[in-house]
């Protein structure tokens, strides 16, 4: 298992997940989409994973402040 950390662009929150190896590399490697490696995680769980490898989270605090929340 790895631990992938996304740290939020507008605060100092931290969150990390945990993934194996062999899921992160075909996300990363294999091209394949976040929500097809990992169908059981939260969306949450999978912006981190995407801020990890893109550069930009938001926590889900900052992501309601910014967007609004969910009706």
């Amino acid at each position: 298992m790895i631990a992938i950390t996304s740290e939020c662009k507008m605060c100092p929150t931290k969150e990390t997940v945990n993934v194996t190896e062999a899921d992160y590399a075909a996300y990363t490697i294999g091209g394949q989409l976040v929500q097809n490696v990992w169908p059981s995680f939260t969306s949450q769980q999978r912006e981190i994973i995407m801020g990890a490898s893109n550069g930009f989270y938001l926590c889900s605090t900052c992501w309601d402040q910014c967007v609004g929340e969910e009706d």
